[in-house]
């Protein structure tokens, strides 16, 4: 988020020169970009597993995404010990 973007919103509270709602702010937001970078790591996580292990890959192609993800989470549980390498993607 940028600089403008803070002041704006804490012009908007009534609030524009409080460093506690500044701070406050730039915590929610460093939270909210740490758990999307959690959900992007997850997922990311899921789809090397599936490459490394193409045997769980189907060649249907009217699946519905979360149908697919269901399988592939399954798959995943039940061969827990077939873990792929871990790749850092930072």
């Amino acid at each position: 988020m940028t600089d403008e973007r803070y002041k704006k919103i804490m012009a908007d509270l009534g609030m524009p020169n409080s460093r506690s709602l500044l701070s406050a702010l730039q915590q929610v937001a460093n939270e909210a970009s740490q758990a999307a970078h959690a959900a992007e790591r997850k997922d990311a996580e899921r789809y090397r597993w599936l490459r490394s292990n193409p045997q769980w890959l189907g060649w249907e192609h009217d699946f519905r995404p979360d149908e697919v993800e269901r399988e592939i989470d399954a798959a995943m549980r039940s061969n827990a010990g077939d873990k792929p390498p871990q790749v850092g993607l930072d």
